[in-house]
Protein backbone atom coordinates (compact mmCIF):
# COMPACT_ATOMS: atom_id res chain seq x y z
CA UNK A 1 0.00 0.00 0.00
CA UNK A 2 0.98 3.61 -0.44
CA UNK A 3 1.47 6.04 2.45
CA UNK A 4 -1.86 7.85 1.90
CA UNK A 5 -3.77 4.55 2.00
CA UNK A 6 -1.98 3.63 5.22
CA UNK A 7 -2.92 6.96 6.80
CA UNK A 8 -6.59 6.80 5.77
CA UNK A 9 -6.84 3.27 7.17
CA UNK A 10 -5.14 4.29 10.42
CA UNK A 11 -7.68 7.08 11.00
CA UNK A 12 -10.53 4.78 9.96
CA UNK A 13 -11.61 6.90 7.01
CA UNK A 14 -14.58 5.02 5.60
CA UNK A 15 -15.62 7.16 2.68
CA UNK A 16 -14.29 9.84 0.44
CA UNK A 17 -15.92 12.61 -1.52
CA UNK A 18 -13.45 14.15 -3.88
CA UNK A 19 -13.32 16.83 -6.48
CA UNK A 20 -11.02 19.38 -7.89
CA UNK A 21 -11.13 23.09 -8.37
CA UNK A 22 -8.91 25.20 -10.57
CA UNK A 23 -8.84 28.66 -9.01
CA UNK A 24 -7.26 31.93 -10.10
CA UNK A 25 -6.49 34.78 -7.69
CA UNK A 26 -8.21 36.31 -5.94
CA UNK A 27 -10.09 33.40 -4.39
CA UNK A 28 -10.98 32.26 -0.90
CA UNK A 29 -13.57 30.19 0.91
CA UNK A 30 -14.75 29.85 4.47
CA UNK A 31 -15.47 26.18 5.20
CA UNK A 32 -17.80 25.51 8.15
CA UNK A 33 -17.30 22.76 10.72
CA UNK A 34 -18.23 19.40 9.20
CA UNK A 35 -18.92 15.84 10.19
CA UNK A 36 -16.16 14.54 7.93
CA UNK A 37 -12.46 15.37 7.49
CA UNK A 38 -11.19 17.94 5.01
CA UNK A 39 -8.25 17.12 2.77
CA UNK A 40 -6.48 19.37 0.27
CA UNK A 41 -3.83 18.54 -2.30
CA UNK A 42 -2.28 21.62 -3.92
CA UNK A 43 -1.36 20.76 -7.50
CA UNK A 44 0.31 24.09 -8.29
CA UNK A 45 0.44 27.63 -7.01
CA UNK A 46 0.21 28.74 -3.39
CA UNK A 47 -2.45 29.25 -0.76
CA UNK A 48 -2.87 29.83 2.95
CA UNK A 49 -5.07 27.98 5.43
CA UNK A 50 -6.34 29.32 8.74
CA UNK A 51 -7.87 26.76 11.11
CA UNK A 52 -10.44 27.76 13.72
CA UNK A 53 -8.89 27.56 17.18
CA UNK A 54 -5.31 27.41 15.85
CA UNK A 55 -3.17 30.54 15.92
CA UNK A 56 -1.54 31.72 12.71
CA UNK A 57 -1.73 30.63 9.09
CA UNK A 58 -0.29 27.66 7.25
CA UNK A 59 1.26 28.33 3.84
CA UNK A 60 0.88 25.65 1.18
CA UNK A 61 2.52 25.32 -2.23
CA UNK A 62 2.27 22.97 -5.19
CA UNK A 63 2.83 19.38 -4.04
CA UNK A 64 1.66 20.03 -0.45
CA UNK A 65 -1.12 18.13 1.30
CA UNK A 66 -3.25 19.45 4.16
CA UNK A 67 -5.54 17.27 6.26
CA UNK A 68 -8.02 18.25 8.97
CA UNK A 69 -9.18 14.97 10.52
CA UNK A 70 -12.02 16.41 12.63
CA UNK A 71 -13.76 18.57 10.06
CA UNK A 72 -12.74 21.76 11.88
CA UNK A 73 -13.96 25.07 10.43
CA UNK A 74 -11.27 26.77 8.35
CA UNK A 75 -10.50 29.35 5.68
CA UNK A 76 -8.46 28.56 2.59
CA UNK A 77 -7.48 31.31 0.15
CA UNK A 78 -4.86 32.55 -2.26
CA UNK A 79 -3.53 35.26 0.09
CA UNK A 80 -4.21 36.46 3.61
CA UNK A 81 -5.68 39.74 2.35
CA UNK A 82 -8.30 38.06 0.12
CA UNK A 83 -11.80 38.11 1.58
CA UNK A 84 -13.18 34.56 1.68
CA UNK A 85 -16.63 33.64 0.39
CA UNK A 86 -18.86 31.02 2.04
CA UNK A 87 -18.03 27.49 0.90
CA UNK A 88 -21.55 26.97 -0.48
CA UNK A 89 -21.28 30.08 -2.65
CA UNK A 90 -17.95 28.99 -4.14
CA UNK A 91 -19.20 25.48 -4.82
CA UNK A 92 -22.50 26.69 -6.32
CA UNK A 93 -20.48 28.64 -8.90
CA UNK A 94 -18.29 25.67 -9.86
CA UNK A 95 -19.07 24.12 -13.21
CA UNK A 96 -18.99 20.38 -13.78
CA UNK A 97 -15.38 20.61 -14.96
CA UNK A 98 -14.28 22.10 -11.62
CA UNK A 99 -13.67 25.62 -12.82
CA UNK A 100 -15.66 28.07 -10.74
CA UNK A 101 -17.45 30.95 -12.37
CA UNK A 102 -17.98 34.35 -10.88
CA UNK A 103 -20.46 34.34 -7.98
CA UNK A 104 -23.70 35.78 -9.24
CA UNK A 105 -23.02 35.39 -12.98
CA UNK A 106 -25.88 32.90 -13.20
CA UNK A 107 -24.17 30.31 -15.36
CA UNK A 108 -21.16 29.11 -13.41
CA UNK A 109 -18.73 30.86 -15.76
Amino acid sequence: MDVLSDVTQAIRLKGLISGGLELAAPWGMRVPKREHPSFYAVARGNCVVEVEGVEGTHSLAGGDLFFLPRGTAHVIRDARRTRPQPYEKVMSCASRDGRPGSPGDGNGR
